[in-house]
């Protein structure tokens, strides 16, 4: 029985960990494909490379790349 219940423990332990990950993982992929959207947006209203990636936080690669991606 103290086995069993030792393996309970630890399996719960690790569902309940599992799920804090995965949530921790959407979190961010939400916020990265938010800041996404709005770099593209401001590439639509035509604002420069460099406001762009101040406004982002992206670097200018980033924001060119995101660019050439809005423009095919």
């Amino acid at each position: 029985m103290g086995l069993e219940k030792t393996l309970n423990a630890i399996e719960r332990k690790g569902i309940i960990e599992g799920k804090r990950e995965g949530k921790q993982e959407g979190i961010i992929e939400g916020k990265e494909q938010e800041k996404r959207e709005i770099a593209r947006r401001l590439i639509a209203m035509g604002m420069g490379t460099s406001a762009i990636a101040a406004a982002t936080g992206y670097t200018l690669d980033q924001v060119e790349h995101l660019q050439k991606q809005c423009h095919k």
